[in-house]
């Protein structure tokens, strides 16, 4: 009952402002009884999606302005029933994520003098290793590379972003379908691109800013297509109305 109620909120059902069916109403809908009912109500309170109002009951609350990542990641995961809503939400967590590389690249480059990379290698190979198993774990092959990154923040002092990029995978990790996109190539390719992007640390010039364009087209060319995978894993063309008209 929460999780339909949270999704209701999420897909403009119940609209920020106004209040939610009584408690009674609730539990003759879902067929339960009134404790059970407010046990619900109050998950729903504590994932910040209503507010109790003492005298007027549940009010819903604006969680696309009002939530923290805690939130967003709820929010994401219900969006799954409105897959035009998702795939917005999943565009702009890639965007979020792209530029957090580019940015962490940049200041990690501009570190002088740079640090031994030994560690990042050794995440390196690890995520090579895991890449060659006949059955690549996406979850852990995605959670080896935010590590990489987490490294990387930890190295030049940038512990919020360490948090943010916590956040961020903890966001995507509570939808199957995110993880399953990131990897529209196989993961042999992100190796290659990190242990590039790890082996340039030892130029002792950054790289131009040419260099640091391509590599920011690069990404978002690839992004795109993480994007594309993902609305094809949550609203197959066969789904829409549209294409099987046209198909007839």
């Amino acid at each position: 009952m929460t999780d339909e109620l949270g999704t209701r909120v999420v897909t403009g059902h119940y609209r920020p402002g106004t209040l939610l069916p009584s408690v009674r109403k609730l539990a003759d809908e879902f067929g339960i009884s009134k404790s059970t009912a407010q046990v619900a109500l109050s998950r729903l309170e504590a994932s910040r999606f209503v507010i109790a109002e003492r005298g007027r009951g549940f009010v819903v609350q604006d969680v696309r302005r009002c939530g923290g990542f805690d939130v967003y990641g709820t929010v994401f995961r219900l969006s799954m029933a409105d897959p035009p809503h998702a795939v917005a939400i999943f565009t702009d967590i890639v965007n979020l994520g792209r530029d957090l590389i580019i940015d962490l690249l940049g200041d990690y480059f501009q570190l002088s003098p740079r640090p031994a990379h030994g560690k990042l290698t050794a995440l390196v190979d690890a995520m090579e290793v895991s890449a060659r198993r006949p059955q690549i774990n996406h979850t852990g092959f995605l959670l080896a590379e935010f590590g990489l990154l987490r490294e990387i923040a930890l190295t030049i002092g940038q512990s919020a972003t360490v948090a943010l990029l916590n956040s961020l995978s903890g966001v995507i990790l509570q939808v199957p379908q995110a993880v399953d996109a990131y990897y529209a190539s196989d993961p042999s390719a992100h190796v290659l691109i990190w242990r590039a992007l790890v082996n340039a640390l030892d130029r002792p010039e950054p790289p131009h800013e040419a260099e640091y364009a391509l590599v920011g087209d690069m990404l978002a060319l690839y992004h795109q297509r993480v994007i594309e995978k993902f609305t094809g894993l949550i609203a197959p063309a066969d789904r829409h109305p549209r294409a099987s008209a046209e198909s007839a």
